[in-house]
């Protein structure tokens, strides 16, 4: 039986080794909060915000893989990251569409190389680019790529 535990944090880490209970894989989910509902945030501080968090997730997450590689072999758990992103929280954020987009995939890009380096072993996040394509599935089955906000509906 496979045993997979959600509650991604160092305490939890430390309480199941003091009870001796065994799990298979830790999922944590490093999301990065850019943006509070109502708040205005700048093309520059919005990339300082993007940035800023792919330091401090990378870091969350190599404390939690130190501390799963303190547990003896046998007994050791994989940790995987089963979603990642950044959330703008309904703020009103810019830069808008292609700028944002560049921003986003600058992020997630900088993640996904950071799990590699971490050599996790399993890693997912939403899109790498954000706000500027929507896929259209046209009649017959064939998908296009279209602006944001510019295909009918």
């Amino acid at each position: 039986m496979l045993l997979t535990a959600t509650w991604a944090d160092l305490e939890f880490i430390r309480l199941m080794e003091r009870r001796g209970e065994r799990y298979d894989c830790l999922v944590v989910h490093p999301y990065t909060g850019v943006g509070r509902r109502g708040e205005s945030v700048s093309p520059g501080e919005m990339y300082r915000r993007h940035m800023r968090g792919t330091r401090e997730m990378t870091n969350a997450v190599k404390r939690l893989k130190a501390a799963l590689h303190a547990i003896p072999a046998p007994r050791r758990p994989t940790l995987a990251i089963s979603e990642y992103g950044a959330l703008a929280h309904d703020a009103d954020v810019r830069p808008k569409g292609f700028a944002r987009s560049l921003t986003h995939a600058l992020y997630m890009g900088s993640q996904l190389a950071s799990w590699m380096q971490l050599r996790l072993p399993w890693a997912e996040g939403g899109r790498l680019t954000d706000f500027v394509f929507e896929i259209v599935h046209a009649e017959g089955g064939r998908a296009t790529l279209t602006p944001a906000g510019q295909m009918a509906r």
